[in-house]
């Protein structure tokens, strides 16, 4: 240890196990938040400056924790990729559930986009299915479920000609439900067809 006066306050340079603290110009046995231990010279440096702490070096990719408003992924504070949630109560970045492409949360009832290109939809309650539920349809443009016509038990658009099957007591002719098939056509009920 060197100093240049008698005081604790007067420290230049500080022994194993102590850390020298340049602002306050003393030794310490804790560098503390926004700083880190830097081993060859024996002294705490500051952590980058969009870091909350840090434990290894200055870098931006070398964070351990974030401030309020900043989440930590991958060792960066910021805001939180694709994929990933920010959880203000760690100030981490997590994952959302594997069928979510964007969430709020980590649970599968918490997406906010899914994955559209391997048949995912959206529906009312946040949860990523495939294919949509009885009675609704995937809506490519949006990629959420949407209600089917009310004449159809299932569809393949909003319209009342894209039924692809229907409720009971209809039959399904040319993509519309009918309760009377038309001339030449006779009511299946085993099939629900005409």
């Amino acid at each position: 240890m060197t100093c240049d006066g008698a005081t604790e306050n007067n420290c230049l340079t500080c022994e194993d196990p102590l850390w020298y603290m340049k602002s306050l110009k003393t030794c310490v046995d804790d560098c503390g938040d926004m700083k880190y231990e830097e081993s060859s010279t024996q002294s705490c440096e500051n952590c980058h400056t969009t870091c909350g702490c840090c434990e290894e070096g200055p870098g931006a990719d070398q964070c351990t924790c974030c401030s309020t408003g900043t989440y930590l992924y991958d060792g960066s504070c910021g805001s939180c990729p694709s994929g990933y949630w920010p959880n203000d109560a760690t100030n981490t970045c997590d994952p959302c559930d594997g069928t979510c492409l964007e969430c709020t949360a980590g649970t599968n009832y918490d997406c906010t986009l899914c994955d559209l290109s391997n048949g995912w939809y959206l529906q009312d309650d946040g949860q990523c299915v495939k294919p949509c539920a009885s009675t609704h349809y995937g809506d490519v443009s949006t990629g959420k479920c949407k209600n089917c016509d009310p004449s159809c038990e299932t569809c393949t658009d909003k319209y009342e000609y894209s039924c692809t099957s229907c409720p009971a007591g209809k039959y399904l002719h040319n993509g519309y439900c009918v309760s009377v098939c038309p001339d030449g056509y006779y009511e299946d009920d085993s099939t629900g067809m005409c």
